[in-house]
Order: C-alpha cells, then structure tokens, then sequence
C-alpha cells in the first residue's frame, strides 16, 4: 500500500509540474510589457541571455505569441489590461521577426 502512495504521489507531482511552470511562466509573461517601458528590447533579451544560456530573441517572441494560445482565465487581469498585453505582445513578437530578419540579411542590433 506504501509504494503505491508514493508511486500516487510521484505521479501527481509529474502532473503538477508542468502546470506549475506554465502559471510561472503566464505571469512572467504579463510582467514583461511594464519591463518593455523602462528597458529596451537589446537590454531585456541581454538580460534574459545571461539568466539563461539557452535564451534568444525567436524563444521570446515564440513565448509572447503564446499568451494568445492561452486560456483567458490563466492570466489575472482584468478584460483591459489582457487586451493591452494580447496586442503588446502581438506587436513586439511580430518586432523582434523583423529586426531577426534585418539581422539575417545583414542588418544592425535588436533595439
């Protein structure tokens, strides 16, 4: 009965880590339009590279079109303030594929 718990228990623990990551994540996600205000794109992708050395400017704007792929109910604000980061987000992704595209084809710096 014992290591059928715990078996219960790791089990659950798989289930929940994800989900744990992904609420993490939502909410990172609606800090980043207030970071956006006071940094530019180059700072805040330079920022994120040296947290995390997997990081670049196609994960960011992959991970803003997500917000869009979420369910409304995974972000805490309200009706306004969701609209203002669906577009914040649309906008900056749809940036930072352009500015890549620029830099591909011998272009200057994100900015």
């Amino acid at each position: 009965m014992a290591g059928h718990v715990g078996e219960l228990s790791r089990r659950r623990e798989l289930l929940q880590g994800p989900v744990a990551t992904q609420r993490a994540d939502t909410h990172r996600l609606t800090q980043f339009p207030a970071a956006a205000q006071r940094f530019s794109l180059t700072e805040l992708c330079d920022l994120a590279a040296s947290k995390d050395g997997g990081f670049t400017p196609s994960r960011l704007a992959d991970a803003l079109d997500y917000i869009e792929q979420q369910p409304r109910e995974d972000f805490d604000l309200d009706d306004a303030a969701y609209r203002d980061l669906v577009a914040f987000s649309r906008t900056t992704a749809t940036r930072i594929r352009e500015l890549k595209r620029g830099l591909d084809n011998g272009g200057i710096p994100i900015s």
